[in-house]
C-alpha cells in the first residue's frame, strides 16, 4: 500500500484551475484511496444536506477515481514484486550474474522440454502397444466367437437348415 510508483494522472494546472492535465505523478495506493474516500465523504455530506445535483456530479469524480484505483493497485503490485525482487537479489547483482542465471534457466527450460518431448514419446509407443495387444485379443475373440457358432450350427439339426 505504501510502495510509490508512477501512474499518469489528472492534475490541475497550477496557472489555470479549469484546465485538467495528464502528468506522470509518483503516488501510493493509499494516497489514492484516501482520495476516494475524501470524495466518498463529500457526497455524503451532499446527500445529508440534500443536495442531489451537486452529488451526481461528484460521482463521475467517484467513479473515476475507482478505474484510477484498479490501475494502481496493478502497478503498485508490480513495483512491490520488484521491490522484492531487488531484496532478495541483494540489489547490488552484476550485469554478468544476472547474464549467468538468465543462461542456466534457458538451459534448464531446454532439458525440461526434451525430458517431456522423451516422455511424452515413450507413452505414445506404450499407447500404441496396448492398442495393438486389444486389438489382437479382439482378434481371437471375435475367430473363435465365429468357430463355436459354426460347431454350433454343425451339431445342431436344427440351426442346419
Amino acid at each position: 500500500m505504501h510502495t510509490p510508483f508512477k501512474m499518469n494522472l489528472k492534475v490541475k494546472d497550477e496557472e489555470d484551475d479549469s484546465k485538467e492535465e495528464s502528468k506522470e505523478v509518483e503516488t501510493t495506493l493509499k494516497e489514492q484511496f484516501d482520495k476516494l474516500e475524501g470524495l466518498k465523504d463529500a457526497k455524503r455530506e451532499l446527500d445529508q444536506q440534500l443536495e442531489f445535483g451537486l452529488g451526481k456530479e461528484l460521482m463521475s469524480d467517484i467513479n473515476e477515481q475507482e478505474r484510477v484505483i484498479k490501475k494502481a493497485e496493478k502497478k503498485a503490485k508490480k513495483a512491490y514484486k520488484k521491490e522484492q525482487k531487488k531484496a532478495a537479489g541483494g540489489g547490488g547483482a552484476d550485469a554478468k550474474d544476472e547474464k549467468d542465471n538468465d543462461e542456466d534457466k534457458e538451459e534448464k527450460k531446454g532439458e525440461s522440454k526434451s525430458k517431456t518431448e522423451a516422455e511424452k514419446k515413450d507413452e505414445k509407443k506404450d499407447e500404441k502397444k496396448a492398442d495393438q495387444k486389444e486389438k489382437a485379443v479382439r482378434k481371437k475373440r471375435t475367430a473363435s466367437g465365429l468357430r463355436c457358432r459354426r460347431r454350433q450350427i454343425a451339431r445342431s439339426p436344427r440351426l442346419r437348415n
